[in-house]
């Protein structure tokens, strides 16, 4: 339960420092401006944050009661989540830098979209299949994560 409250004092500082951004840039509107591209890419990467910050109370307060089986799948569930924030968070920074350094048409950026979304879509199979195989985490008889 204690571990949510880091998640919760960060996600206020988030959006105390941010909340300009995350209101006016959230919706991209198609606007040929780079400068309202950037601070798009940048909205979407605090809210993905955001997210994952969410995610991270709710398994801080689910784990807390990891001992009572009825809790198993959802917490189970939010620790997936957790994973697919992580990655997410990952993606949307890529995707910012690209942009903010504005070489959204050179080799490299593509290079690097390429590989990151990559990264990304094995890690969205690596869930899957962590079910089964569990090299990303898992949950003991007790279930207690383990990592």
């Amino acid at each position: 339960m204690y571990y949510s409250v880091i998640a919760v004092m960060a996600l206020v500082v988030n959006l105390i420092l941010n909340w300009e951004t995350l209101r006016d840039y959230t919706f991209y509107r198609g606007d040929k401006d780079d400068q309202i591209l950037v601070r798009h890419r940048y909205a979407e990467f605090l809210s993905v944050v955001n997210g994952f910050y969410l995610v991270e109370i709710l398994w801080g307060i689910f784990y807390g009661h990891h001992d009572n089986p009825a809790f198993f799948t959802l917490i189970y569930s939010v620790t997936v989540f957790y994973f697919i924030f992580m990655q997410l968070t990952m993606l949307t920074w890529a995707r910012y830098m690209v942009v903010y350094l504005n070489k959204l048409g050179g080799a490299r950026s593509k290079v690097l979209l390429s590989v990151v979304w990559g990264m990304f879509i094995l890690g969205i199979v690596g869930l899957q299949f962590n079910r089964f195989f569990h090299f990303l985490f898992y949950y003991n008889e007790a279930h207690e994560y383990i990592a």
